[in-house]
């Protein structure tokens, strides 16, 4: 992505306390950033998260760090305390660049990326992190959309996980 362009537009769909939206917004020039995240407490969490363990006050503190770790890109950020596809009607067509970091399980990685991948523009880039067998479904769902469409995958290995991307054709 060009850093010196007219300005990018983005999704993050799993914004946490926005560690990763900071860097975004720091290393790229954005000019919209909608920061998807219901910060709800969640018991369906499956698989070895420890998110389901996880009050909903300790959820309402993780938005509050988000916010104020963002606060001077307050102007280039939306949050969107939803669910991902109760979400989807705020995001404008023609994005940039959608990055999936929410539930990790196999249905909701797919699910995000259904949803989401038409949103794309040409040549955007679709991505997220997790994709190692500690998280078996991140890396089912996108191989079988990539294989689906024909998509590469392209991967970096990063300080906390394993990246990964396709561009839309």
């Amino acid at each position: 992505m060009n850093k010196n362009g007219p300005g990018l537009v983005g999704v993050e769909i799993g914004v946490y306390k926005g560690d990763n939206a900071f860097f975004i917004l720091k290393k790229l020039q954005i000019k919209k950033l909608f920061l998807i995240d219901p910060h709800l407490e969640y018991k369906a969490f499956k698989g070895n998260t420890g998110w389901a363990k996880i009050h909903q006050s300790e959820f309402n503190k993780h938005f509050m760090q988000a916010k104020k770790k963002l606060k001077k890109f307050e102007d280039k950020t939306t949050f969107i305390r939803k669910k991902s596809e109760d979400a989807i009607g705020y995001i404008p067509n023609d994005l940039d660049f959608v990055y999936i970091d929410g539930n990790h399980e196999y249905e909701f990685v797919k699910h995000d990326i259904k949803l989401y991948y038409p949103k794309l523009k040409r040549g955007g880039i679709m991505g997220g992190d997790n994709f190692e067998s500690i998280f078996p479904g991140v890396a089912r769902a996108v191989i079988e959309f990539a294989n689906k469409r024909k998509l590469r995958i392209h991967g970096a290995r990063s300080e906390a996980s394993y990246e990964w991307w396709v561009i839309k054709k």
